[in-house]
């Protein structure tokens, strides 16, 4: 098990598998130095700001048809201002953002303009 967390001040982070070690050679609590070189993968992203909701119900709005419309999403917290989503939404949408944010509502007519 590796956790997604990352502790800023000491920059590490826990891992925990399990290993052979019939002698007793390693001890518990002992900490090594590890470099990982995990397969790249696209993640769709998105800013922490455009997601809505506490815990279980998360959600953004996405503009569709013309429309804002709130869709339903899994998400997983990142340790930038990005979370990285999970499920409901696929990377062609277009994700609505910016300071009126909390102004939007599911069924709005949403026009596009040059911020002020």
């Amino acid at each position: 098990m590796i956790n997604d967390r990352l502790d800023l001040q000491t920059r590490s982070i826990d891992v925990r598998l399990g290993i052979q070690n019939a002698d007793y050679a390693i001890k518990p609590g002992l900490f090594i130095e590890v470099e990982l070189y995990p397969e790249p993968r696209a993640a769709l992203t998105v800013p922490r700001h455009t997601v809505r909701g506490l815990g279980g119900d998360r959600y953004v709005f996405v503009v569709e048809k013309g429309l804002a419309k709130r869709r339903s999403v899994e998400i997983r917290e990142l340790e930038n201002d990005q979370v990285e989503v999970l499920s409901g939404i696929e990377d062609s949408v277009l994700v609505i953002q910016g300071s009126k944010l909390n102004l939007i509502q599911d069924n709005v007519r949403v026009t596009f303009g040059t911020p002020s």
